[in-house]
């Protein structure tokens, strides 16, 4: 299959479950350090379940520990910047009342990774993003700064 018809039929995709165990089945072969990913996002019968990662492993033989996140998506492209880069505490409520929106991916990680390290403070983090869409450059970019900022690689 060319490559640009594997682009349309992840991109087709519209089953969250389905995606995600793709995609976690495709890291674990992609990179040896993700072969122990612990698929947390799913339930027996293959339906997504909430929990604050997909998939979660602490690299084996790491000097410092090095613990991996992963969160999966099937969201449009036109909302990957909120489901990825949300902080709660920047959005304007309505009238006063709190927000209900949820942080993004990359902020509950980066508070999870901020919990562990406070019990292993060498602790090393990688966030790994999957979606079925092209992200834009400048979305690519802006996680990219917000993930170093925050002391996560390969955001």
């Amino acid at each position: 299959m060319s490559a640009e018809k594997t682009g349309q039929v992840l991109a087709a995709i519209t089953d969250e479950g389905l995606f995600e165990r793709l995609a976690t089945a495709v890291l674990r072969e992609a990179n040896p350090a993700y072969r122990s990913l612990v698929h947390t996002g799913v339930n027996a019968a293959g339906k997504t379940i909430k929990s604050p990662l997909d998939a979660i492993c602490f690299v084996q033989g790491a000097d410092p520990p090095h613990m991996v996140a992963v969160h999966h998506t099937i969201t449009a492209r036109s909302d990957l910047r909120k489901k990825w880069l949300c902080e709660p505490s920047k959005v304007k409520p309505r009238k006063g009342a709190p927000s209900a929106v949820p942080a993004g991916d990359l902020i509950k990680t980066a508070d999870l990774v901020a919990e562990e390290r406070a019990r292993t403070p060498k602790l090393r983090a990688t966030l790994v993003l999957t979606t079925n869409k092209e992200p834009s450059e400048a979305l690519v970019r802006a996680v990219e700064a917000e993930g170093r900022n925050r002391g996560l690689a390969g955001c």
